[in-house]
């Protein structure tokens, strides 16, 4: 089975997100186009603090027009790896630190099908709370700090659905890091 792409255009474009439409023959079939969204590549924690608790953000997003409970995350920053952005973002959005340790668990697709963003998931085991509350832009954040116990029952009962977000907390428990 063959699949090549014989051309790509731009056919939307703003800085936070691009529409890329493919040229794609598949077994030598006629052309046929697909369109893929690009966005930049973000990282996330899933991070564990020295009493057990780990921290979560709820924000509002425009795109699902609610608040959602999220791990902490954001958008790699041009010059920055992955770890530096989640180490930075960590701090900014819950006031926490992440101390030695950190591990990489996983670099997800979010959508296959659709997207072309990354995400780089993290699992930040001996993260310390150093700040009162999320500093900067981030200030408007509500910071939840919940038990391993807790973040079960909350991704059971559909108050966390980030689908991104849950695939970390699922690598994270198939690698046995959370209890």
């Amino acid at each position: 089975m063959s699949n090549e792409i014989e051309g790509r255009r731009i056919e939307y474009e703003r800085p936070w997100l691009a529409i890329e439409a493919k040229d794609v023959r598949r077994d030598g079939a006629d052309l046929e186009t697909y369109y893929s969204v690009r966005t930049h590549d973000y990282a996330v924690v899933l991070a564990v603090i020295d009493t057990g608790l780990i921290p979560l953000v709820r924000q509002f997003r425009p795109a699902i027009e609610t608040r959602s409970l999220e791990l902490p995350s954001g958008l790699i920053e041009e010059g920055e790896t992955p770890e530096e952005t989640i180490r930075r973002e960590l701090v900014e959005e819950t006031g926490c630190e992440a101390g030695k340790g950190m591990l990489e668990i996983g670099c997800f697709h979010l959508d296959s099908g659709r997207m072309q963003t990354t995400e780089w998931a993290y699992f930040a085991p001996a993260a310390q709370l150093v700040a009162a509350s999320p500093s900067g832009e981030e200030a408007d954040l509500e910071v939840v700090f919940v038990t391993p116990a807790t973040l079960r029952e909350l991704v059971l009962t559909g108050e966390f659905r980030m689908a991104a977000h849950i695939a970390v907390i699922g690598a994270a428990l198939v690698r046995g890091l959370l209890p």
